[in-house]
């Protein structure tokens, strides 16, 4: 590349000095001077092809050598290649999202499983806090609900909730803690929680040793990447027998009835 600039640099300074000669008169007369300089030129242009073939060959081979190290990379388990990503599911897409060891709520022989994730410093999922509720009680024996933990990373307290929350669920109350934390309105200190713990009968020895552990840490994380491999992008995110829904519950009340219908099973009568 540098021999390529100097034949470049080279090249305009004999193009600058033939024009030069000529000014912006007519065409000078054909002296043997001009014609050796006219020659000179004629080489300069012809060298200046020949570094240009060369220059491209070799950006060509070495674009062939990246391309192939990316590829062995590619193979070596390395780098990830673009094209083989796993697509990230969007509304209405089925996905592997199931109840699992989730707290549910309704009959866990139920055809149809609603799982939100959701977290509790979020105000939106404060305003649809108690939709998982209200579905098993309009389908009563047909809709088993559940909830999953999904901390967004601005809230700085959803974290601590989500512990507190599995800390209860490992004394049998996690749907109490969760009405209690959600009834705070985001104001989820640390003598916040504790308190809540407190005041639904939590073994509080037992309480603050699960809340500490990893496995409380491990439990809220698990969730929420689970929840980002399914195509969560916000607070709360329904699904439907895995189906992703978003956050509209008539939308989501709308797919059960869909769900139903194809397993033959209808709302009960109001």
């Amino acid at each position: 590349m540098r021999n390529f600039l100097r034949t470049v640099v080279f090249t305009c300074a004999i193009v600058g000095t033939g024009w030069g000669l000529m000014g912006c008169q007519g065409a000078p007369p054909q002296d043997e001077s001009l014609n050796e300089r006219l020659a000179a030129l004629d080489r300069a242009v012809a060298d200046l092809k020949t570094q240009i073939a060369e220059n491209q060959k070799e950006i060509i081979k070495q674009f062939r050598g990246v391309k192939g190290g990316q590829q062995t990379m590619i193979r070596r388990g390395v780098v990830i290649d673009p094209s083989s990503a796993p697509k990230v599911p969007t509304r209405g897409e089925k996905t592997d999202i199931r109840i699992g060891r989730a707290p549910s709520l309704g009959e866990p022989s139920a055809p149809v499983e609603v799982v939100e994730f959701a977290e509790f410093q979020c105000p939106y999922c404060m305003k649809h806090a108690g939709v998982l509720k209200e579905l098993t009680e309009e389908y009563p024996g047909k809709v088993r609900t559940a909830f999953r933990h999904y901390p967004l990373t601005r809230h700085k307290q959803a974290v601590n909730a989500g512990r507190a929350a599995w800390a209860a669920q490992q004394q049998g109350k996690f749907w109490e803690m969760h009405d209690a934390l959600f009834s705070s309105r985001g104001k989820l200190d640390m003598d916040v929680i504790r308190g809540h713990a407190e005041a639904i009968g939590l073994d509080m020895d037992e309480f603050n040793s699960d809340f500490e552990s990893g496995d409380a840490l491990d439990a809220v994380f698990t969730d929420r990447k689970a929840g980002r491999t399914a195509g969560v992008k916000g607070t709360p995110t329904f699904y439907v027998n895995g189906i992703l829904v978003g956050n509209d519950p008539d939308q989501v009340r709308r797919v059960i009835e869909k769900e139903l219908a194809s397993a033959g099973a209808g709302k009960p009568p109001a």
